[in-house]
């Protein structure tokens, strides 16, 4: 249908009768309001100049209401490149042949105005393009710049200070605990529902690093030797047999390195946390264990000559990348190891009603700030000690996998999400 009515547009131009045409899109905002109603001339009566809005028809394309911003000859033809007032980019240069039409008026508000005054025209061009344009994107830097500083110390001091609430209350007034840890509760639900959309991909990065970093939990040499959780176990003794040579990642300060060293694995292990591995090398050092964990940045694996009988993403390290092409990306990387992969994950923590809840809070503030905030996937949340991490489903988890050249061989959520994942030879298009 829409093909069709552009071809009686052009046949009645071709013609020489105008037409009444409304516009569409805002790629010509402010010189022509948005769905105010064109009228277009044949372009036969004056030869089209610079400055002109044209109807432009492209073969293979829809037609266009663009303003002619160079005329140039090439080939004994006259050719011209059209752009649009709120565009960053010009359009691909076309034959002056394929402009259909002038714009000269539009209606608006029930009078139809003229568009004769280029100087007026000019200045508005000027004032959207780049006035605008720089206004927006300062305001949105300044915003961005804001959020990444702001939103990580703002969670971190809630952290700090529910910390050291939960720590004094729960175990001195245990029944002050228990009539306050609702109120903890909805603190916990809100800060869930405002830092990933107020904070970005970079703000919930630096959340992450600082709580793995000063939580006590993970700093000190009980944790460390404290062995694996009952899941663990059961798939360790599902797929270690006849493996010796393993691959760690995310190995934070070595709980799941220690273990797998005593029963006689060798492992090479990564982390991208500093405070970690000083703390789990500095730990091995003072035992007696040779095993080290090795530094490697954030999302990215060393380059590897050897082959491994198993490689592993230790716990939760899947769940803080927060990007979802960053974590196809790693997964393709493991992929060229050519060995399975265990990993663990987060599953779904909120009801459906919260999680719609969530999202209508967050797209309400992306639409008050013009949608300067950044808005993020519904499946990043923040519900245990204000750490943000991702959530995953079953079919999420295929999905990864299949995008980057694995299949899922076992999947569980018992007492905690974990998944094996083994190269799918007949998948080689998206390793």
């Amino acid at each position: 249908m829409k093909s069709q009515a552009e071809d009686i547009v052009q046949s009645l131009l071709e013609e020489g009768y105008p037409v009444n045409k409304p516009a569409f899109g805002t790629s010509m905002f402010p010189a022509i309001p948005e769905k105010a109603l064109l009228n277009i001339e044949p372009i036969r009566k004056i030869p089209p100049k610079l400055g002109d809005i044209v109807l432009l028809h492209i073969p293979g394309q829809q037609t266009k209401i663009h303003r002619i911003a160079l005329l140039f000859r090439r080939n004994n033809k006259t050719w011209i490149q059209t752009w649009g007032d709120n565009c960053t980019y010009p359009d691909t240069p076309a034959p002056a042949e394929n402009i259909m039409g002038r714009v000269t008026a539009y209606k608006a508000q029930g009078r139809w105005i003229q568009i004769t005054n280029q100087r007026r025209t000019y200045v508005k061009l000027f004032l959207t393009r780049y006035v605008l344009f720089y206004v927006k994107t300062t305001i949105k830097k300044s915003l961005r710049r804001c959020n990444i500083n702001f939103v990580p110390r703002l969670v971190a001091l809630i952290q700090e200070l529910d910390q050291r609430f939960t720590n004094r209350v729960e175990h001195k007034d245990k029944i002050t605990y228990k009539l306050l840890k609702p109120f903890l509760r909805r603190t916990n639900q809100i800060i869930d529902t405002m830092a990933p959309a107020f904070g970005g991909f970079e703000g919930l990065e630096q959340i992450t690093s600082r709580y793995y970093r000063k939580d006590p939990r993970f700093n000190n040499e009980r944790y460390i030797f404290s062995g694996l959780f009952d899941w663990e176990k059961r798939v360790f003794d599902r797929i270690l047999p006849g493996k010796k040579h393993l691959f760690l990642y995310a190995a934070g300060s070595g709980r799941e390195l220690i273990w797998l060293a005593r029963n006689g694995f060798h492992v090479d292990a990564y982390e991208c946390n500093p405070t970690l591995i000083q703390l789990g090398n500095n730990t091995f050092s003072k035992y007696g264990f040779t095993c080290r964990v090795q530094y490697a940045p954030e999302s990215t694996l060393p380059d590897l000559q050897q082959q491994y009988d198993l490689a592993v993403i230790g716990w939760g390290g899947y769940c803080h990348i927060f990007k979802q092409s960053d974590r196809i990306d790693l997964l393709k990387k493991f992929r060229k190891l050519n060995s399975p992969l265990m990993l663990s994950f987060m599953i779904p923590y909120f009801a459906d009603r919260y999680i719609r809840l969530r999202q209508r809070v967050r797209l309400m503030f992306n639409r008050i700030s013009f949608g300067l905030l950044p808005l993020h996937d519904e499946s990043i949340n923040c519900p245990v000690n204000f750490v943000p991490f991702v959530s995953f489903t079953r079919d999420r988890i295929e999905k990864e996998a299949r995008l980057s050249g694995f299949r899922v061989d076992y999947y569980s959520e018992e007492d905690y999400g974990h998944a094996v994942l083994i190269p799918d030879h007949a998948n080689k298009k998206n390793t």
